[in-house]
């Protein structure tokens, strides 16, 4: 879950980059979301998944912050992707 944060986040937010890297990040983006579909097809996971979003969520934002060099006020300090968005195979953050 933290690396498909990571890069829903690099995708949304490091505009230097997604030029060169978007095909790359939206590969990336589906192959951990079917990682994360098929481990959340346990309700136990699942939920273990919607109560961990927040704090994964700030763990992920800190990489990011780190692997782009962006100020932190680049980066919400809220998770701006829903449950839903996060596991949605077919959602990509406008840009």
């Amino acid at each position: 879950m933290k690396q498909l944060l990571i890069h829903l986040l690099l995708y949304c937010y490091w505009e230097s980059e997604r030029e060169f890297c978007q095909r790359v990040w939206e590969n990336k983006i589906s192959n951990f979301r079917d990682e994360l579909e098929f481990s959340c097809r346990s309700k136990t996971l699942y939920n273990y998944f919607l109560n961990c979003v927040d704090s994964v969520y700030l763990k992920a934002r800190k990489q990011a912050i780190q692997k782009t060099g962006l100020p932190s006020a680049t980066f919400p300090e809220q998770c701006p992707f829903t449950p839903e968005e996060i596991l949605n195979s077919d959602y990509f953050p406008d840009v």
